[in-house]
């Protein structure tokens, strides 16, 4: 799961535009697997729902002394 607190720049929209990428993407076997997207008003984030395919990278980063 990623999420982006909203912007009022239009350019700072990085999960949008992931979004929008791994959605057309999503015929290609090598690509993770989107499930839901979307914005909780309540928290005031922006979210993307993705499968896992294993560690992130600061859990890789801390498991390695910090050399990834």
């Amino acid at each position: 799961m990623q999420i982006e607190r909203p912007t009022n720049s239009p350019k700072r929209d990085v999960l949008k535009a992931e979004v929008i990428a791994l959605k057309k993407l999503q015929q290609c076997p090598q690509v993770v697997r989107y499930i839901s997207s979307g914005r909780d008003e309540q928290l005031g984030i922006n979210y993307l729902v993705m499968e896992r395919l294993g560690n992130d990278v600061a859990e890789l980063r801390k498991k390695s002394g910090g050399a990834v």
